[in-house]
């Protein structure tokens, strides 16, 4: 993995955690009642105990929404200025699947790591490829990918 390669797979890891944690919140707003934010005087105008506090937690998921957007476009910004081109994304995430079937990696960790790298570059390929050849190749990799993460981590038997 070259150096420009192991700094996006890096920006990755960061703002997926991140995602993780705005997600978490997000939620935990969803659930939240809000009402000593609320504004009284609206709600008593509106005959609602809790108008005013389910537009706060609208607005504030809108907000979650909007930085998640915004992380995601940064990763993808990242990742097509090293584009080689699709065919490039497409032979290098070949070679990660062949890798991590021939038990080249050191740990399931790493192995996983490469292979979310792999979907991030098919992603790429799928979102700028209409309903090209490219883009049902990179559709069928990301999902052998995402097959490999599940069985890695134990979430999917092995099929024999």
């Amino acid at each position: 993995m070259s150096r420009e390669e192991a700094d996006i797979f890096a920006i990755y890891d960061e703002l997926h955690l991140h995602s993780f944690a705005l997600k978490a919140f997000g939620a935990l707003l969803n659930s939240s009642d809000l009402w000593s934010l609320a504004d009284e005087d609206l709600a008593s105008r509106l005959k609602s105990d809790n108008f005013e506090a389910s537009n706060l937690r609208a607005g504030l998921q809108q907000i979650i929404e909007l930085y998640l957007a915004q992380q995601e476009k940064i990763l993808n910004e990242g990742i097509e200025n090293m584009d080689g081109g699709d065919d490039w994304f497409i032979k290098r995430v070949r070679n990660i699947i062949s890798m991590e079937k021939e038990g080249s990696f050191l740990s399931k960790k790493g192995a996983i790591n490469e292979l979310r790298g792999a979907i991030v570059f098919m992603d790429v390929v799928i979102n700028r490829n209409g309903d090209g050849r490219e883009k049902n190749i990179a559709v069928e990799l990301r999902d052998e990918c995402l097959k490999k993460i599940e069985i890695l981590q134990g979430k999917k038997p092995v099929a024999a």
